[in-house]
C-alpha cells in the first residue's frame, strides 16, 4: 500500500498539504492583524444590539462557530446566514461581517449591496476582489485583509480568529484568557501530531484507512455542531464524498428510531462522536447511551475535541478535520485540491443568460 506522502505526491495537484501545515500561523495572524486594524475603526466603540455574519461555503464557517460561541460565552446575539438576503429587522445597530476570501462570492456581493444601501455598519473579512472595491467611499465599513491565493477553505484558521478578535473587541465575547503565543504554540503542536504525511500511522491515519470506503455519519451535541458541519463540508470539497450530521438532542427525537430499526445499511456506516471534556452530564448519559446502545455499527469512533477553551476546542476540531478530510481524499484516489462542479457551476452562472 503506498504511504500518504506517496499518495499526496501523486495527488495533491495545488499542494493542499503546504497549507494544512500554515495552520496555527494563520491563527495567530488573524487574531494580531484584526486587533491592528479594529484600533483604528473607533466608530466600533459603541453598544450594539448584535451581529449579523454574511459568509458561504469556508468563508462562512467562522460566522456558524462564532454564532454559537456568542450562544454559550456571548452578551450579544449573533445570526449566522447563507444566503443573499439581510433581514428586515436589522438596523444600524446591528453589526453585520461580510466574509468572502476571494471577495468576489456572489451571494456575499449581493447581500453587501443591500447593507450598503441600507447604510449599516459593516466590517468585510477578504482578500480583496470586488467585496473591497464596491466599499471604496462606504462611511462606517472596515476590511479586515486576509491571506489570498489559496483555496478558501484552508484559511478558516485565520477567518475564525478574526471573527472572535472582532466578537471580544465590540464586547460579544469576554477576553481572552490564552495568550496568542501560547495557543500558538499549542496548535503547532497538534498540528504537527496530526501531520499523516509526516506520521502515517497516527491516529487520523489509522481513522481515515477505517472509514475512507464507508459511508461516514457524525454525531455531536449542539455546541459542536459547528465543527462537526466544518468536517461535512472539508470531507465533501477534499474527498468528494458525503457525510450525514446529526445533532443532539434534537436527533433523540427523530434520527435515533432509524438507527435503532435495524436497517440494513447500519454496518456499513462509520460513526464519528465530536466529543469534549465539561460537557454537561445529561450531555454525556445521552452520548454514551447512544453508542452503547443507540446505534448498532460496528465502527464507531470518539473524536475529542480538546482546548482550555471552546474557541481553542474550535480549532482542535478544525485541525482533526482539516488532515482526516485529506486523508480520506487520497485513500479514495482524488486531488483533494479539485473542486470541478463548483468552478462550472460559477462558470455557468457567470456565463450570459440566453
Amino acid at each position: 500500500m503506498p504511504t500518504f506522502a506517496e499518495l499526496a505526491e501523486k495527488l495533491d495537484s495545488e499542494d493542499m498539504l503546504q497549507w494544512l501545515r500554515c495552520f496555527s500561523d494563520d491563527v495567530m495572524r488573524g487574531e494580531r492583524r484584526t486587533q491592528n486594524h479594529l484600533a483604528e475603526a473607533t466608530w466600533l466603540d459603541r453598544e450594539w444590539n448584535g451581529v449579523v455574519c454574511l459568509g458561504m461555503g469556508g468563508s462562512g464557517s467562522g460566522g456558524d462557530h462564532l454564532a454559537q460561541l456568542a450562544i454559550e460565552e456571548g452578551s450579544l446575539p449573533v445570526v449566522s446566514l447563507h444566503d443573499t438576503m439581510v433581514p428586515r429587522w436589522v438596523d444600524d445597530d446591528w453589526l453585520i461581517i461580510a466574509t468572502s476570501h476571494s471577495g468576489m462570492t456572489q451571494e456575499i456581493i449581493d447581500a453587501t449591496q443591500q447593507v450598503i444601501e441600507r447604510e449599516l455598519p459593516l466590517i468585510a473579512i477578504t482578500s480583496g476582489g470586488a467585496l473591497k472595491s464596491m466599499l471604496d467611499g462606504i462611511e462606517k465599513h472596515l476590511i479586515i485583509p486576509i491571506e489570498g491565493g489559496r483555496p478558501p477553505r484552508t484559511c478558516f484558521g485565520e477567518i475564525l480568529a478574526a471573527m472572535v478578535t472582532i466578537g471580544r473587541h465590540i464586547g460579544v465575547l469576554g477576553n481572552d484568557s490564552v495568550t496568542i503565543e501560547a495557543r500558538h504554540a499549542w496548535l503547532s503542536q497538534e498540528m504537527n501530531d496530526h501531520d499523516i504525511v509526516n506520521n502515517g500511522r497516527n491516529d487520523v491515519a489509522s481513522l481515515a484507512r477505517t472509514i475512507a470506503g464507508a459511508p461516514i455519519a457524525t454525531l455531536a451535541s449542539t455546541s459542536l455542531a459547528p465543527s462537526a458541519y466544518r468536517f461535512r463540508c472539508q470531507v465533501n470539497e477534499n474527498a468528494g464524498t458525503f457525510v450525514r450530521n446529526a445533532i443532539l438532542p434534537e436527533a433523540h427525537h427523530n434520527e435515533i428510531v432509524a438507527w435503532g430499526e435495524g436497517n440494513e445499511d447500519i454496518p456499513q456506516q462509520a460513526v464519528l462522536f465530536f466529543e469534549q471534556l465539561g460537557q454537561s452530564e445529561m450531555m454525556q448519559r445521552r452520548l454514551d447511551w447512544t453508542i452503547e446502545s443507540g446505534i448498532q455499527s460496528p465502527c464507531m469512533w470518539r473524536l475529542l475535541l480538546e482546548g482550555e477553551t471552546l474557541y481553542d476546542r474550535y480549532l482542535h476540531g478544525a485541525i482533526i478535520s482539516d488532515w482526516l478530510s485529506f486523508a480520506i481524499a487520497l485513500l479514495r484516489g482524488k486531488d483533494p485540491s479539485a473542486i470541478d462542479p463548483i468552478l462550472e457551476l460559477k462558470a455557468y452562472l457567470n456565463s450570459d443568460i440566453p
